[in-house]
């Protein structure tokens, strides 16, 4: 039986770095951070730096963020997707 997996990617609307480092605190495990270099390459985020893509796991938890992008703000109830781990859940999940 395989084990079925949950991940949230959370767009914070330019506050993924606070709200990735909050959880981090609460959660510990390994928190990454990147941002995008001239060319829209992901690079490790250095302070003050956007968020294009933020990842936390610990404990078997995965949270995935970015601080969204401006030119497209999120509206009520789409700031958030997940992933479904399996696909005989995804199936289950969404008929």
């Amino acid at each position: 039986m395989s084990k079925t997996h949950l991940a949230p990617y959370i767009n914070f609307q330019g506050s993924a770095r606070d709200a990735m480092e909050h959880y981090h605190r609460i959660l510990g495990g390994k928190l990454e951070l990147f941002s995008s270099d001239e060319s829209g390459r992901p690079k490790p985020a250095g302070p003050g730096e956007g968020i294009m893509y933020a990842r936390l796991e610990a404990d078997g938890i995965l949270i995935i963020a970015s601080d969204g992008n401006p030119k497209y703000p999120a509206k009520v109830g789409d700031h958030i997707g997940l992933s479904i781990g399996t696909p005989s859940v995804a199936r289950t999940v969404t008929g």
